[in-house]
């Protein structure tokens, strides 16, 4: 899986271009195995959905790793995934670790 970041000033562009939703801060495309996030995700000023900063961070890494984690295209089952597991042996342990990781480095 590779996780990607986009520039904020052309994201609705980019999302656009491949097939994505221009209303959502990430998302995956499943046949190249790929995340892409905005970048402003990772600015303490973000504001989406109600959330700010950290907690829209770890909303969007939480949701983009169930859709990696347990490859559905299902928005809502991506959110349940992270939570509760997709029941194919994948290790929430792992999904933890990495999640971690992402928050610990943040893009420059």
């Amino acid at each position: 899986m590779v996780f990607c970041f986009g520039p904020s000033y052309n994201w609705k562009a980019l999302v656009r271009s491949l097939g994505g939703s221009t209303a959502s801060p990430a998302f995956t495309i499943f046949d190249q195995r790929t995340t892409v996030m905005e970048g402003s995700l990772f600015s303490p000023t973000a504001n989406l959905f109600g959330l700010t900063g950290e907690a829209l961070l770890e909303l969007a890494v939480n949701h983009e790793l169930g859709h990696c984690v347990c490859p559905d295209q299902n928005e809502w089952k991506a959110d349940d995934y992270t939570k509760v597991g997709c029941g194919n042996g994948s290790s929430l342990n792992r999904v933890a670790r990495f999640r971690a990781y992402l928050l610990r480095h943040p893009a420059p």
